[in-house]
């Protein structure tokens, strides 16, 4: 197993503050646009997953527990896991009000706290682009998998590029490049 990243990384700072997280859902899935975007990710994910009734299923950077709430809905036995508290909470809330159990704990998914191949499925969406050591974290991945590994990563001409830290640290943004 790999160690936990620095937590002076953009990604742990960023999503950590209440701001970010309470506004987060509306600004990636607000809209015509990004709610056909939620839609299209609900379909894809359910066709890949399969069955997902009574499956132990593991989502790692949940934020604010969207897939880890489609698996529970769908029966499954869920686990979301997430380094921002803030996202965190608001995944539980979630929860809450919509009825589902889903275990939500704090973790690094450069190292996840579970035994080799303890769930049927683990799913990342959007977040190794975030991550300071992403091969590390795609190992912890299949480590703790014992059937499927579904992530994903933005296409070199996608929008939803990894931001970079600007000369003084901060974030900048995406980093910014012709769409050629």
């Amino acid at each position: 197993m790999s160690e936990p990243a620095s937590r002076d990384h953009y990604s742990y700072t960023l999503y950590a503050d209440p701001d970010v997280a309470r506004k987060f859902d509306d600004r990636r899935f607000g809209g015509p646009i990004g709610e056909l975007v939620a839609a299209t990710q609900a379909r894809v994910l359910a066709n890949f997953v399969g069955r997902i009734q009574g499956r132990p299923i593991l989502d790692v950077g949940t934020g604010t527990g969207r897939a880890a709430l489609l698996m529970a809905r769908g029966g499954a036995t869920v686990t979301g896991v997430d380094a921002s508290d803030e996202m965190l909470a608001i995944a539980r809330q979630r929860a809450r009000e919509q009825g589902l159990s889903v275990t939500f704990e704090n973790g690094d998914a450069h190292k996840l706290p579970f035994r080799d191949r303890a769930f049927d499925v683990v799913i990342s969406l959007r977040v190794i682009m975030h991550t300071p050591r992403w091969t590390d974290c795609v190992g912890e991945l299949c480590r703790v998998a014992d059937q499927l590994v579904i992530l994903d990563y933005p296409s070199r001409r996608s929008v939803a590029r990894p931001v970079q830290p600007s000369p003084s640290g901060n974030s900048a943004g995406p980093p910014r490049r012709p769409l050629a």
